[in-house]
């Protein structure tokens, strides 16, 4: 039986070499939208396929296989849809993840050429984008359906002042920016980001509010802000937090550390910054998500990483931050850290 970060049998290293397998598995299952063709009621192998018009055979073997996998239940000759599950993998759902599987399979692509990076260190180029604006939207609508599962249980971790105001940088799919407001009335968040991002932010904010009732007062404190984050004015003293989540492993050291001195003057005194994202133990050798995580970096970026506790408080200490802790998160492979400018 494999069981991920342990010590592996033989067996396990045979399974570990098929485990693309499962991945095209589910993918196929999103791209096809063979879920949204599942209910919560039982159905035959027919009436699935009876809008789908796929190759039966082919059709049943895989969801016998997602079966197994216990990612929908099967009922001798009947398929159905776990409660509990079904949120996440029927296409007209808020919550759906069949977007992040959509940038998995991009990132499948970009894996197979680690043996050339390893062997050369040489990086490919990207080629130009044919249509940069469809793409960004591609990679904000991944970010948002990754963000599902723990964007919420995030913001509830972090205790803001009322009223305040929030600086939240790297805004992308305004996953946490949305709650924020939601959680805190007498917020005022600033998201910022790229001016090619920002429209595709707005857009993706008035979306998740869409069925709220307080959508009109929660869309009056959100100031969206169109900045590279290296251009940006940070007006000194200015917001009492500020959040910087998914974005630390984009950068190299010497780019966060000017990052981190900009927080450190924008804030007022007594004021907090949040890191969230993923972290390596000193050691460098777990957990495995950020591992890999790791490795992702270096084929998609070309200073990216993922750091570990030491190395960000290190930073922090430099920008003048103190009180620094972190904290796992619930239902997440990411770690919270906190740091605070204290007030003279």
């Amino acid at each position: 039986m494999l069981k991920i970060g342990r010590k592996q049998n033989l067996d396990a290293l045979h399974q570990l070499g098929g485990l693309h397998c499962i991945s095209q598995a589910m993918f196929t299952a999103f791209t096809l939208k063979i879920f949204d063709h599942i209910s919560d009621r039982q159905k035959t192998l027919q009436e699935i396929n009876q809008q789908l018009h796929y190759h039966a055979e082919s059709l049943d073997r895989l969801l016998a296989l997602l079966a197994s996998l216990k990612v929908i239940k099967k009922n001798g000759r009947f398929y159905k849809h776990y409660k509990h599950l079904q949120q996440y993998l029927v296409s007209t759902s808020p919550n759906y993840i069949g977007d992040i599987y959509a940038l998995y399979d991009e990132g499948r692509k970009k894996w197979s050429t680690l043996s050339d990076l390893v062997k050369t260190g040489i990086k490919e180029e990207p080629l130009p984008s044919k249509n940069p604006e469809k793409e960004t939207e591609f990679f904000q609508k991944a970010m948002r359906s990754k963000n599902v599962f723990f964007a919420a249980n995030v913001v509830k971790k972090i205790v803001l002042e009322s009223p305040s105001t929030l600086l939240e940088l790297c805004v992308g799919p305004t996953s946490y920016t949305v709650h924020f407001l939601k959680n805190n009335p007498d917020l005022t968040v600033k998201a910022l980001d790229l001016p090619t991002t920002i429209p595709i932010s707005k857009k993706l904010f008035d979306e998740a509010l869409r069925e709220e009732p307080e959508a009109e007062s929660i869309t009056k404190r959100a100031q969206f802000i169109a900045s590279n984050i290296f251009e940006y004015d940070f007006p000194p003293s200015d917001v009492e937090a500020v959040f910087y989540g998914d974005a630390l492993h984009i950068w190299d050291t010497e780019e966060n550390q000017k990052i981190f001195n900009n927080i450190f003057t924008t804030l007022k005194q007594g004021g907090k910054v949040y890191i969230y994202d993923f972290f390596m133990n000193d050691k460098g050798t777990a957990p495995l998500s950020s591992l890999l995580f790791h490795n992702h970096m270096n084929l998609f970026t070309n200073n990216g990483k993922v750091y570990s506790f030491k190395e960000v408080k290190k930073m922090l200490v430099k920008a003048g931050f103190s009180a620094i802790k972190c904290q796992r998160t619930e239902k997440t492979d990411h770690t919270l850290i906190e740091a605070c400018k204290k007030g003279k």
